[in-house]
This record gives structure tokens, sequence and C-alpha cells, in this order.
């Protein structure tokens, strides 16, 4: 406990690198609020005056902010929760659920932020695995909701003795990394950066973050990204120059023998989508097999909320640029689908761009709360066939 007097005393140390980075009094001390009460076990009558005795005297809507958190906790999977509320969360469940969750971190960022990830299934025997990545892009908050609901659903239906649920959990490890660029998501709740698409890191004169979606070492910057530190697709010095991908990676790596479906989840547009983006004259060699197994969840999808999800090869669709969200041919190197498509050779490949088909400004990127439980709900739905393609290793139509 004495730690964290000491954080809080100063609101600043090795773990939080945003103190001097222009944030605003009210969001940093935001920040330093969810961030001590993640590690430490203080209660509402302790917290107060340890934080007026570091000078912070909250009022007015962050005080009431304050004590809504602990009365209330963390409602995670109805709400656009911040960084330290997902894992806050997470480590709640696994308290609850510890014979099948647990919760690792893959390492640290730019920034020091820890990527957590959950780890779910029935104990015994190494199952094949389902990964499953979201907010790999800071704005995409969709995605990062949605990787909480599937945790969510996961334990909810164990809990429940849903029947789908323990058979997948008795068929399928899941490794799912709800937020995979924890500096960049952290920078849209906290730092005036609501678009911002990048990871953080400092390349000099004012220019941070590369695309972690393109800092993969397949076909590296070759199609559809930048070498020029101010364009949203950057892709970075060299690859695996981002901290966060280089966690991925190397986890990735570890579970190669076992990996048997890899979903990556974004936003917008409404496509679900298979290798390879980098070029569109290239095909994996099970392309059509891959195209129908996408085709059966999109069908899924549809069924679950009547959205429409247009199932392509990603380089038929990818869009690098700040502008409207649209069906066009454009390529882009570096991906995380393609890397681990054609380096670690994972049969199920996939990526979805969730809700809305379209949108002006880039305003498909702020999405209501009460698109949560619907996106959420027709994702799983989806899931579930994929996973029964990778089960049976042929395409099953839910």
């Amino acid at each position: 406990m004495k730690m964290y007097n000491s954080m809080l005393l100063t609101l600043c140390s090795d773990e939080f690198t945003l103190c001097s980075r222009g944030v605003s009094q009210s969001s940093w001390v935001r920040f330093s609020v969810e961030a001590i009460i993640f590690h430490s076990s203080y209660e509402l009558n302790q917290f107060f005056p340890l934080i007026e005795s570091a000078g912070q005297h909250p009022h007015g809507r962050d005080k009431r902010w304050i004590i809504q958190l602990f009365q209330r906790g963390f409602q995670v999977p109805d709400n656009f929760a911040s960084y330290y509320q997902i894992y806050k969360w997470m480590m709640a469940k696994e308290k609850e659920f510890p014979s099948i969750m647990k919760v690792e971190s893959i390492g640290k960022t730019y920034e020091r932020m820890e990527q957590y990830i959950a780890k779910i299934g029935e104990p015994g025997v190494d199952k094949p695995i389902i990964w499953i990545d979201s907010g790999i892009h800071g704005r995409e908050w969709i995605s990062v909701t949605t990787g909480v609901n599937i945790i969510d659903k996961l334990l909810n239906g164990y809990k429940t003795k849903d029947p789908q649920v323990l058979e997948l959990l008795k068929n399928f490890d899941w490794y799912i990394l709800p937020v995979a660029n924890p500096d960049g998501y952290i920078f849209t709740h906290y730092r005036g950066g609501r678009l911002w698409r990048k990871t953080r890191t400092n390349y000099g004169n004012g220019m941070y973050g590369a695309d972690p979606n393109r800092n993969w070492d397949y076909k590296w910057c070759e199609t559809g990204s930048s070498r020029l530190p101010n364009m949203s697709s950057y892709c970075g010095l060299k690859p695996w120059s981002e901290k966060c991908v280089e966690n991925m990676k190397n986890t990735l790596l570890s579970i190669k023998s076992r990996l048997r479906v890899y979903l990556t989840i974004h936003s917008y547009g409404q496509f679900l989508f298979v290798p390879y983006a980098w070029s569109a004259n290239s095909y994996p060699q099970d392309y059509r097999q891959l195209l129908s197994a996408g085709q059966a969840a999109a069908a899924a999808m549809r069924k679950s909320s009547g959205a429409i999800y247009q199932v392509w090869q990603s380089s038929r669709l990818y869009i690098i640029s700040d502008i409207v969200m649209a069906h066009v041919l454009d390529e882009a190197s570096g991906s995380s689908m393609d890397w681990v498509k054609a380096t670690l050779g994972t049969k199920y490949v996939f990526g979805l761009e969730l809700r809305p088909a379209s949108a002006e400004n880039n305003l498909g990127f702020i999405v209501s709360r009460n698109q949560i439980k619907p996106v959420a709900q027709e994702v799983w739905e989806g899931l579930k066939v994929m996973a029964e393609n990778a089960k049976t290793n042929d395409v099953v139509f839910g």
C-alpha cells in the first residue's frame, strides 16, 4: 500500500508517462484515479484523504465520477470502457472463474502499459486455439467492446451451462486480447484525440505513432503503407518497431502449432475479409475455402440482426486514408492477418470491419452505446460458425 501512497503523492511514476504530455488536469486526474484503483485495494473512505494529500482536490463532475466508480464498479460490457476499467473487470472475472480463465500480460507497450490477454478454456490437455484481437487502432471503440463481450459471453455461458458454450470450451482454448493498442486507446479516451488511429511511439519533430496494422513483417511497407511518420498508414521504422505489435508476434509464435483460428476485429464498413491484404493478385492456396467459411459466418451474422457483412479478399476493400469508408480496390501490406496466414500457416484467418456500413468525416468510428449489444451478438453468431468450421474442417452454414 505504501507504493500506492507514493503514486498518489506524485500522480506520476514510470507506469504513467502521460503526466508531462499536455494532458488536461481533469483528464489526468481521471486516468490516475483509474490506474491507482486498478493497482490497489483502496476503499472509498480511504481514497479521498489520500488523493487530497497528493495536492489534488477533485470536485464537481470529477468527484461524482470517482464516487460512481466505487459505488457501481466497472460496468464494462455495456459501455465504451477505458483501459483500466476493462482490465479491472478482467481481473474480477478471473477471480470469479478461476478454473477456466487466466489473465496475463503479453508485454509492455512504448508507454509502458501492459497488454493483458484473457485465456479461457477448460483445464486439461492443450487444445486448438481461437485467437481474437480488437482495438489495434485506438479509435475503433466498438471493436474493443466486442472483444470484451466475447469474453463475457463465454463466461456467462459456462456459468449457465449453455450447451453451445460448453462445446466451444471443450473443443478450443480462447485467447482474447481486447485492447491490442493500449497507448492509442488511452490517447482517444483522455488526451483529446478521439479519432487517433496509431500507436504513440515518439518519432520526433512532434510526430507520434505508427499504424500497428502495417508493422508486421510480411510484405512490410510494400503497398498501401506510408514511410512518412505524419501519415495515418505509417509503417514504422522497421517491422516490429511498435512494442505492442512485437508483443503480439511473440505470443502468436509461442502458440503457432495450436493456432486454429485468427480473428482481428476492426471498424468500420461491415466487411468480413480474408487474406491477402497486400495484393489483389495474391491468394492463399485455400482461398476459396476461406471465402466460403467467411460467407457462412456472414450469413449467421445477418440471420442474427439483419446486418449485411460483405465478404471479400482484404486487398479489395482495405482503405488506408482518413476518408469515407467505401468498397474500393486498395492494398495494405504489413497487416497482422497476412503475417499470420503466410508466416504461421494458420488455417482460418479472418478480419472484421464492424458497423456502420458507411459514414462521412470519420463519424463511423463514433458509434452510440445502443449498438454495443447488437454488434457483439452478431459477431458472436458468426464466431460460432467459424469455430464449427474449424472443428470439422468443412464449411458449415449456421
